[in-house]
């Protein structure tokens, strides 16, 4: 499971659903998170084509290339083709998108390969468009589309390359100047500001419940460890395969810069680590990074494995409250996943989404 998937909307304040709305767009609203995964992506298409006339694209959105934690489509601009992005499930406000848009700017004038946001035709960053299901607006946000494949799962040769792609975003990022009207989150807990929904489980059995809140206060204690009296800087926190491309000169490209926030850089090498395995991987990460930048120290290997850890629990805990229908059909078992992962990694004090005895 990837970031970028899901996210419980809780750092803004939003509209509550309302299952007594009346219909929008021919659609018979109950309740969204009821609908099916077809009913919600024709919702998403009519909140597209809505947006369409604020960025002058095609009113008719060409394909639709994900609906998961957020849903984009790809939309043409005459021969331009775009990438128009709806915040279904995300937390973003307008000040989160100016400062977003912001930093993706700042990166590539120090010249790290993400995509161009585009302006809205009267100079906005972003459009929000009312989406009655929903009982609520939803952020729509353009970009030039970013060309080459997902990476999806890095090699020993991507995670080297991530490495340095990642020294060299957080060497920028020490530069940045946040925007006027531009405001991004403070990632110094385990949850990023979110609710905790894990804690408030009541069909566990008591071994499972007792993991979490264990798990939940190792990860806590880290992440005051490590971050207390630090300076904080603007931080991707979403580096994984999904979210990278392969450009047409091999190199990396990054997107999705919807979870920025500030934090240390520590925090991004744990959270790409989530995604890999222990061995080469792992290690050409690192060696990747020393390259242009020096690693991060004064962090403990129990700390680090704890950071990475709490991405564990950050993941499920959003499964727990996602309105995506094929997230929603995946929360129970996601859930157990988790709750083993997370029993190892206290008993052994290694992290891995990696089976017992599995090939790695």
């Amino acid at each position: 499971l990837r970031r970028g998937s899901f996210r419980h909307q809780s750092r803004h304040s939003q509209k509550s659903r309302d299952s007594r709305l009346p219909a929008w767009q021919g659609v018979p609203v109950t309740d969204y998170s009821d609908l099916s995964e077809d009913a919600q992506i024709e919702i998403m298409r009519a909140v597209a084509a809505t947006a369409a006339a604020s960025y002058d694209l095609e009113p008719v959105p060409l394909e639709l290339v994900t609906h998961a934690y957020n849903t984009t489509f790809a939309m043409a601009r005459g021969t331009e083709r775009v990438a128009m992005r709806i915040g279904t499930g995300s937390t973003s406000g307008i000040d989160d998108v100016v400062a977003q848009h912001a930093f993706v700017r700042h990166l590539a004038a120090a010249g790290v390969s993400v995509p161009d946001p585009l302006l809205t035709v009267t100079g906005a960053e972003g459009v929000l468009v009312p989406c009655g299901p929903m009982g609520r607006d939803v952020l729509v946000t353009a970009a030039r589309w970013l060309e080459g494949p997902d990476l999806e799962e890095l090699d020993a040769a991507d995670a080297h390359q991530l490495g340095r792609t990642m020294a060299r975003m957080h060497q920028a990022s020490e530069a940045f100047v946040m925007p006027s009207g531009g405001q991004l989150p403070e990632l110094v807990e385990p949850l990023f500001g979110e609710s905790d929904t894990l804690s408030q489980l009541t069909d566990l059995s008591a071994a499972d419940a007792a993991v979490l809140t264990e798990a939940m206060a190792r990860c806590q204690a880290a992440f005051e460890q490590v971050m207390t009296g630090a300076r904080l800087i603007p931080c991707h926190a979403d580096l994984h395969g999904n979210n990278l491309k392969r450009s047409a000169d091999g190199s990396i490209a990054v997107f999705d810069f919807d979870d920025v926030g500030l934090t240390l850089p520590v925090l991004d090498l744990a959270i790409s680590a989530f995604y890999l395995s222990a061995g080469t991987e792992m290690e050409n990460l690192m060696a990747g990074y020393a390259e242009i930048r020096e690693l991060p120290i004064a962090v403990t290997e129990a700390d680090f494995s704890a950071l990475v850890a709490s991405r564990q629990l950050l993941l499920a805990n959003e499964m727990l409250t996602t309105t995506t229908a094929s997230m929603r059909a995946e929360g129970a078992n996601y859930l157990a996943k988790s709750v083993d992962r997370l029993r190892r990694w206290l008993e052994t004090g290694e992290f891995s989404i990696s089976p017992v005895n599995a090939p790695q």
